[in-house]
């Protein structure tokens, strides 16, 4: 039977410490697969988590993981959907797939009787005489093997560390070099986390491009011949740092797509047309070691239910587009929808309006669609979405900003009678019947840029032609 760990942790932020054990864990020779689940609020113990946004936890796991051992997964399910997911409902979900153990530290057990497990865990009782337990040694605690779960095995390795000494360096304006990987200590840095101040979604950043991936549009020829040039250059490795786009900002967004859940800083150069969200291509020699400015741009996270009844998941960087198409007597008609907006625990709803179109787009994604459709576009570090509404007729409306953490709904009533079709990110998924929009709690795009022109310039060259910098 599979045997599978569970090592549920705040990683607030991923140190050293969790490496290690890991490692120790992984030297039982025990399982085919550990699932490192990051949990989610936690109001009695844990307030912290919610000191730093989710993606941030989850960039900076990815980041310490990153080329470790292929039977670690990550999981982010707690963090995207603002939850905090039991011992017990951990065991049920993967009982499923073979025999679980919980990793855990001896502070969870110390006293038996009187641990945190018998005391304070829900079914805490249940799991300790019945569920499978990896204890590990924690510092400042001494083991006692009468303090242990009856089904358990003890790691002799003693893990010394802890986030919270991690956190309190970093808020002390000291480095924290030591206890986290490289990439987490520039990260912390770059995005000013743990400092008692306003964290950032753009940060600069100095990395060696050793190990780059590369992107390109597969049907250019001269792009391709180029992308080899270029390749030659690096050392090709799984242990990729940064991925190069090599093209125009569609490539970027495709690009986005594929190497989104490695949470792998972009790097676009621009070899197509307008290129906004792409760097100038300069000379070879530059990709060395590079000295980036990183931006953190939201996701889109969608839920459709097509015309079929099965539910579809996407994701979007640009944008989400309901408009109408022919029925089955090839006519099109008006769209007939019903829209809600939820934000600060209010709901705002209208049941029935008249459009050829609607759209939500992030800050990135507002100078397309919504941006064709009246609205201005936002920008790039702006803590708002674009909703908008194409040739409204029947209580019309002309949409506009709305906050990043709204949740938008929208329904079909009319269903294959006045159908609409769903573009992700200009790639249809079919007619629809209704789509929940939010951003994702879990997922940032991390695109980089020249410091001496990043995108916050280049919307302010845009729309300020006539200015000259001095």
């Amino acid at each position: 039977m599979k045997k599978i760990g569970i090592f549920g942790l705040s990683a607030n932020p991923f140190g050293n410490h969790h490496l290690e054990l890991i490692n120790a864990v992984l030297k039982l020779n025990l399982f085919d697969i550990i699932y490192v689940v990051l949990c989610g609020p936690r109001e009695t113990d844990k307030p912290t988590v919610d000191d730093i946004a989710p993606f941030h936890r989850a960039n900076m796991a990815s980041m310490a993981l990153r080329g470790f051992s292929r039977k670690v997964k990550l999981v982010f399910d707690d963090l995207e959907n603002d939850v905090f997911t039991r011992t017990k409902e951990l065991e049920e979900k993967y009982s499923k797939e073979g025999e679980v153990w919980h990793i855990i530290g001896y502070d969870l057990v110390k006293g038996k009787k009187t641990s945190k497990i018998l005391t304070e865990w829900e079914f805490g009782e249940e799991l300790w005489y019945n569920s499978r337990f990896i204890i590990v040694p924690r510092d400042g605690y001494k083991v006692k093997k009468a303090d242990l779960p009856p089904n358990s095995k003890l790691i002799t390795q003693r893990i010394v560390g802890s986030s919270t000494k991690i956190r309190n360096i970093v808020f002390n304006h000291y480095l924290p070099d030591e206890y986290v990987c490289v990439e987490v200590a520039q990260y912390i840095d770059a995005f000013g986390l743990y400092k008692g101040q306003r964290t950032s979604v753009s940060g600069d950043w100095v990395i060696p491009i050793s190990q780059p991936l590369f992107y390109t549009d597969r049907e250019n020829v001269k792009i391709q011949q180029f992308a080899e040039a270029l390749k030659r250059n690096f050392e090709q490795t799984r242990n990729a740092n940064i991925v190069f786009s090599l093209g125009g900002d569609g490539t970027i967004m495709d690009c986005v797509h594929k190497y989104l859940n490695r949470r792998l800083p972009i790097f676009g150069i621009n070899l197509g047309s307008a290129g906004h969200l792409a760097n100038q291509f300069e000379s070879q020699e530059l990709y060395r070691e590079m000295k980036l400015r990183l931006f953190l741009l939201p996701v889109l996270s969608i839920e459709m239910v097509m015309e079929n009844g099965r539910t579809v998941k996407k994701l979007a960087f640009n944008e989400i587009v309901l408009r109408n198409v022919k029925n089955k007597r090839g006519s099109v008609q008006g769209a007939i929808l019903g829209a809600s907006v939820e934000f600060n625990n209010q709901t705002w709803t209208n049941k029935g309006f008249g459009c050829d179109a609607v759209a939500v787009s992030t800050p990135q994604g507002s100078s397309a669609w919504t941006n064709s459709m009246g609205l201005p576009a936002l920008n790039i570090k702006a803590e708002r979405l674009n909703f908008a509404c194409s040739n409204g007729y029947y209580n019309k409306w002309s949409g506009g900003p709305i906050p990043l953490n709204s949740r938008i709904r929208i329904n079909n009533s009319f269903g294959e009678k006045r159908p609409v079709e769903a573009i992700v990110d200009s790639k249809s998924h079919g007619n629809v019947m209704s789509a929940c929009v939010k951003v994702s709690r879990a997922i940032r795009a991390i695109l980089a840029f020249n410091p001496c022109h990043d995108i916050e310039r280049k919307n302010f060259e845009k729309n300020f032609e006539g200015f000259r910098l001095e």
